[in-house]
């Protein structure tokens, strides 16, 4: 999405049914694997991502953005990416990888349309964390609605992915809440992909072939189970 036909590729690939975009290297300087390569942006407002954020709002997807430091230059331009583009989701990746809880608390607590994907592993097991995981339960209570927990591909020290599917586990027992443990390992991501609508590429496939569907309530998810299940790709 960094060169001329980005955002031109982006837009096929949702009109086609993904549900977002991401990983999407925003900002890397410390991140052994992000922080060389030669496509990552220098900032959240970097390039083609203003544009691809007009793209997100548009077909109510999320983005899923990695930024390292989170601090700094790429949050204040993080910020400003969340108040230009407020009907945009955004995603923080693994927004607790060197972050203390009151740093995340001040992003959720200004900005609505940012989610913040917490890498459990890290913050267990990586000996270079500085923050316990208990620390973090009270913020994940409070702002349970816009928490995603995640594996993070395992890519922590110490980690593989069974530690990392446990640590998601040790969240959810610190929370000793079934609602929310429910909230952040299913249903925050189920309403994420429920609220797309289906693209007018979906339903102009349905449509040449036949296809019964419910105008009111067939949605982007719907739309490819019936695409899918009818063999038309």
């Amino acid at each position: 999405m960094y060169d001329d036909s980005g955002v031109t590729i982006a837009k096929a690939k949702l009109e086609k049914g993904y549900y977002g975009i991401g990983e999407t290297v925003a900002a890397s300087t410390y991140s052994h694997l992000t922080s060389n390569l030669q496509w990552k942006a220098l900032h959240p407002m970097d390039g083609n991502l203003p544009a691809i954020y007009e793209l997100c709002a548009a077909y109510k997807v999320p983005i899923l953005l990695h930024i390292d430091p989170p601090f700094g230059e790429p949050i204040i331009k993080l910020e400003e990416a969340l108040r230009c583009f407020s009907d945009t989701v955004f995603i923080f990746g693994h927004a607790n990888v060197f972050n203390p809880p009151k740093n995340i608390e001040n992003l959720l607590s200004r900005y609505n349309n940012l989610y913040v994907d917490f890498f459990a592993g890290f913050t267990v097991y990586d000996p270079s964390n500085d923050f316990p995981l208990v620390n973090y339960i009270p913020l994940i209570k409070k702002y349970s609605e816009r928490i995603l927990l995640s594996t993070d591909s395992a890519t922590a020290q110490n980690l593989d992915y069974a530690k990392a599917i446990n640590a998601m586990y040790e969240v959810i027992e610190l929370c000793e809440d079934n609602a929310i443990a429910e909230r952040i390992g299913r249903l925050n991501f189920l309403e994420l992909i429920e609220v797309q609508p289906a693209t007018k590429s979906q339903i102009a496939l349905l449509q040449s072939h036949g296809i019964k569907y419910d105008p009111i309530t067939t949605n982007k998810r719907i739309a490819n189970e019936l695409i899918l299940g009818n063999h038309l790709v």
